[in-house]
């Protein structure tokens, strides 16, 4: 077992971040086609052999134009290399607690076989069911990161 507050208290490094400052709601979706939230991208991430990556967001989803619904799921995705085609690294569902109450924060680790050399980390946000509109704001409450935890234990993945 790991303890994760002993990698929260110093053997955990940020790699990159972005936050996303754009005035208003940056993009809206009530379709299933993903929708790619460029201005988070992150490029030139390298993560040693051996390592665990944590990839982070904390996204500030509303109604935006139109009207979250309750009920409505929606998947966040962090893809590597190629936005909306490149390999998916993590993927959280998102439902909708009540209309227009949609902010929310994951948090998933990858561990990579071989490390990472100076590649690019997408996000997007795609429906998956319902029948609302949603939609990503900025003003600073949005942000994507990748940190990098070091392997000072034993992660093992079990199937």
């Amino acid at each position: 077992m790991v303890n994760i507050k002993s990698v929260k208290l110093g053997l955990e490094q940020t790699v990159k971040g972005s936050i996303l400052n754009v005035a208003g709601t940056y993009l809206t979706t009530s379709s299933t086609t993903e929708l790619g939230l460029t201005k988070l991208s992150l490029t030139g991430i390298t993560i040693p052999s051996g390592g665990v990556m944590k990839f982070e967001a904390s996204l500030r989803l509303s109604g935006g134009s139109g009207t979250a619904v309750a009920g409505d799921t929606f998947e966040i995705k962090v893809r590597q290399t190629t936005a909306l085609s490149g390999t998916i690294r993590a993927a959280w569902r998102y439902i909708v607690p009540s209309a227009n109450q949609a902010s929310a924060y994951f948090s998933a680790i990858y561990i990579p076989s071989g490390g990472v050399s100076n590649q690019t980390f997408h996000i997007s946000l795609q429906q998956i069911a319902g029948s609302g509109v949603l939609g990503l704001e900025g003003d600073l409450l949005s942000y994507f990161s990748i940190s990098y935890i070091l392997t000072t234990s034993t992660w093992s993945v079990v199937t």
